[in-house]
Parts: structure tokens; C-alpha cells; sequence
């Protein structure tokens, strides 16, 4: 092809989520291709800085729909995903757009069928390990048999997202590994300092949901650093149908008798600044995490990392090295290693100074290049 490259990027919600985070990064960066937005919905959200770029449905997404068990259930969510495949269909971007690029996992069933009889190219970001547990058999089925099936590439955040997938993509698919773009710079290893620990400050950034592990950091802390102390951070707001979770944290702390201690700071704007903050930062999912960009933003600001040894956080961590990894789900094994790094000060300035030298780690300049790498690949001869 000549000219300027076409994206359209389709995203199901413009709620703050992981992957609607990587896709205004990727775009709102210096890329150099020419891109377009379509959202399911009627509010902009976290799009709105993109002004024009955006095109809406209308009709938002219902939270959860993806596991629809019972077949009223089924039916309504299939209904949803072919009238969403006729917006798409019809809207500026897609009539435009050399290649349609799907940013979440719905959104991949979307696209192959509002890529039914055209000849437009197709590229699938996987952001979700693609199992029931995480997805729901529907959506697993869907995505797997059919919405992979047309794509021309596959853009997957990790090893791990990718090898969910491996056995349904077609031979000729462009397959890239690629991490999300995590929106702070890298420091070097001058710009690291010494933290306070007296109290030591501890940090999870990640919205506040059931599966990212809040309320069993706030158990392993209560619970294994008695003689020490401490103070918890939890940076991250409520989304996709989760509101009333931030009142179960501050329910459980009060039992613990650990309220005083802990601190909900909602969304934050300046996620370096917050990690900064602290002396340890955590990552704790209760089922294995598919990139974790929260643990690259930690690692790119010299933190001290715990996470856990299942999913994309453990191909970034080495243990020992560049931060720590407990077993997925073993809140004792948790707080034993908060425990540890909060008395041990060569160890904490062994693995900050090891964190931002974390092989693969790079800026979101090149994280952009990559895709757009990615997009002109899955050309192949129409380029």
C-alpha cells in the first residue's frame, strides 16, 4: 500500500481498564499511522482526550455479558455482538481503515463478523489469558473457533496470553509479543534513592476488583508484619460493575483493626509519583495475570517488586534478582516476603538497582513502533 497506514481500533467499554489504558497510549503517542476509535457505548471516558478520533454506538456493553450462562442469557449476548458488528460495519473508520484492529477480547468476535466479505486486514490484541476461568466459556469458545480464525495477526502481550491461544491460530497469522505500553518513564539506576521505612510504605496499583488480590494484601499485611510498621496504598478506582468492593476492602480492614493503616486513593493520574512513594510495591492477582503492566511500572521506576509466579509477571521477574515471586494465591507466602524486604536494606537496594535494568524493558516509543510493526505485517502483499 501507499500512504499513511489506516487503523481502526475497536474497544468494547471506555471504562479505565488495563487495556483500554494501552490502546490510549498507543495512540495518543507519537504513532505513524493514522488511527480511528470506535467504542461501544455512549460515553467517551477515558477516550475523551481523543477528541474526533472517536466514534461511539451508542449502546453500551453490559459488564459480565460475556459469561451469559442460561440461554436467554446466550442469546441476548449473541444478538448484542452481531448488532455491534453492523455498527462497526457502518461507521466512518471501518469504510476507511486498511487494517481493523480489536484492543479486547469481545471485541475480536465483533470484528470477524464485521469483517464477514471484506477484504480488510485483521489484527486480534490479546489482553486476557484466554481461559473459562478468566473469560468464560462463551467468550473462550467464540474467540477461539471463531474470531481467531480470520485474523491476520495476533498481537499478544505475553507468553503466557499467547500460548491460550496458540492451537486455534491458522499458520499464515502474524504472530508478535508485544507488552503494553505503560505510560512512565524508566529511571536509571542514578536516579535511585533510599526509602523510608519507618513506617515502610506499601503500594498496589491496580483497580479495585476481586481478582486483583487487594483483600488478601490487606490480610498478608495485617497479618505478617506485626512489630513493624506499615502502610498500605491502594491506588486504583472501581470499574466494570465493581463499585460496592471498595466498601468490602474498608470492611475487612476495620476487622483486622488495620484501618488507620491503609489508604484508598482512587484513580491516579500520576501513577510514577504513587510508585515512587513507596518502599514496595505488589502485584497479587488471584488467577494468573496476562502481562501485569502494573509490575512493568514498577520495575521501570526502580520499585521493589513482589508478584506472583504464574502468568506475564513471571516472565518479567527474576526471582531474587529483579524482585520476588510467591506462589499464586499463598497470602502466608506473601506476607513472608513483605516481611523479609521490609527488614532486609541490602536486599531492598539490590533488587530496585536490578529492577530497572530488567532485560526488555523499554520505553513506549519503542512499544508503539512495535505495533505499528505489528499492523503492517498482517498486510502481507496488499502493502
Amino acid at each position: 500500500m501507499t500512504g499513511m497506514l489506516r487503523v481502526l481500533h475497536l474497544d468494547h467499554t471506555s471504562e479505565p481498564g488495563g487495556a483500554e489504558f494501552a490502546l490510549l497510549r498507543l495512540v495518543q503517542g507519537p504513532c505513524s499511522w493514522s488511527p480511528s476509535v470506535f467504542v461501544s457505548g455512549d460515553d467517551p471516558g477515558i477516550y475523551a482526550p481523543l477528541g474526533d478520533v472517536v466514534t461511539l454506538s451508542g449502546v453500551p456493553q453490559r459488564p459480565g455479558a460475556t459469561s451469559a450462562g442460561s440461554l436467554r442469557e446466550r442469546i441476548r449476548f449473541g444478538v448484542g455482538i452481531l448488532t455491534e458488528a453492523g455498527r462497526v460495519r457502518r461507521s466512518p473508520g471501518f469504510k476507511s481503515a486498511d487494517v481493523v484492529h480489536a484492543n479486547t477480547t469481545r471485541m475480536i468476535v465483533v470484528a470477524r463478523l464485521a469483517l464477514l466479505f471484506s477484504r480488510k486486514r485483521f489484527v486480534a490484541s490479546l489482553r486476557d489469558i484466554v481461559t473459562p476461568e478468566a473469560l468464560g466459556s462463551l467468550t473462550v469458545t467464540l474467540v477461539r473457533r471463531v474470531g481467531l480464525g480470520r485474523a491476520d495477526g495476533v498481537i499478544a502481550n505475553s507468553r503466557a496470553t499467547l500460548e491460550s491461544v496458540q492451537p486455534w491460530l491458522r499458520s499464515s497469522t502474524e504472530i508478535s509479543v508485544i507488552a503494553s505500553p505503560i505510560g512512565v518513564s524508566k529511571r536509571t539506576r542514578n536516579e535511585l534513592r533510599e526509602w523510608e521505612i519507618d513506617p515502610v510504605v506499601i503500594c498496589m496499583v491496580a483497580r479495585l476488583d476481586p481478582w486483583k488480590g487487594q483483600i488478601e494484601l490487606i490480610d498478608a499485611c495485617a497479618r505478617h508484619l506485626s512489630g513493624i510498621p506499615w502502610e498500605l496504598r491502594l491506588a486504583g478506582g472501581t470499574a466494570f460493575g465493581h463499585e460496592e468492593f471498595a466498601e468490602k476492602l474498608r470492611s475487612r480492614a476495620d476487622e483486622l483493626g488495620v484501618t488507620d493503616r491503609i489508604h484508598f486513593l482512587g484513580h491516579v493520574s500520576d501513577v510514577a509519583a504513587v510508585i515512587d512513594s513507596a518502599a514496595v510495591t505488589v502485584q497479587f492477582s488471584t488467577r494468573p495475570e496476562p502481562l501485569g503492566q502494573n509490575v512493568l511500572q514498577y520495575l521501570a521506576r526502580g520499585s521493589v517488586v513482589i508478584a506472583v509466579n504464574a502468568g506475564g509477571p513471571a516472565e518479567w521477574i527474576d526471582h531474587g534478582v529483579n524482585g520476588l515471586l510467591v506462589p499464586l494465591g499463598d497470602v502466608g507466602a506473601l506476607g513472608a516476603a513483605l516481611r523479609r524486604v521490609s527488614t532486609d536494606d541490602g536486599l531492598r537496594r539490590s533488587l530496585a538497582t536490578s529492577a530497572v535494568s530488567t532485560a526488555g524493558l523499554v520505553g513506549d516509543d519503542e512499544i508503539v513502533a512495535a505495533h505499528e510493526s505489528a499492523f503492517r505485517s498482517s498486510l502481507g502483499d496488499h502493502q
